[in-house]
């Protein structure tokens, strides 16, 4: 298991200004007349957001020193979602009902014509951390068939990932 705060994925370490942006505010000449770096989280419905002014703090570099400190001490108070948890809710975007299933229409233009093709597709995430999608032709199937195809889809290979997930973990 990662330690905290460190990702989940093997590509390495966390990026040194996550959650960290520069703002420079420009004057009338258009010329940086001040700035600062600002840290902003969102965390299971909580947000939080400073400022830290380079003036205020003796410098640029000075600034984005306090704002890293003020970022890891945040961190360690607010807990992230994990990718399980990610996986039950669907967010706002989500016009399915359904975490992990989406509709995708493509048209294809040969000449004068064009092709409408209407697919549901199914995505997750395997045990190794590999993205997995299946689609389904609504075309062919009907819509209501393929939504149904494509929720089933997921569920089975969300099964299948923590069944190997588990057995990974018992070695």
């Amino acid at each position: 298991m990662p330690a905290k705060n460190q990702p989940a994925n093997n590509k390495g370490t966390a990026k040194p200004n996550r959650n960290i942006s520069r703002i420079d505010f420009k004057n009338k000449k258009g010329e940086i007349a001040s700035g600062g770096w600002e840290v902003r989280f969102h965390r299971r419905g909580k947000k939080v957001a400073k400022f830290f002014a380079d003036k205020k703090a003796g410098g640029r570099v000075k600034a984005l020193t306090l704002a890293k400190q003020f970022r890891d001490q945040v961190e360690q108070t607010l807990t992230k979602y994990s990718v399980h948890d990610l996986s039950k809710n669907p967010s706002k975007r989500n016009q399915s009902g359904v975490v992990g299933v989406r509709r995708h229409e493509q048209t294809d233009i040969r000449g004068e014509w064009g092709y409408t093709y209407t697919f549901w597709i199914a995505q997750w995430t395997d045990e190794n951390g590999k993205r997995k999608t299946k689609s389904f032709s609504a075309n062919h199937y009907g819509e209501p068939e393929a939504f149904n195809m494509a929720v089933k889809a997921r569920k089975k290979g969300m099964t299948e990932r923590k069944k190997k997930m588990k057995e990974k973990k018992n070695r």
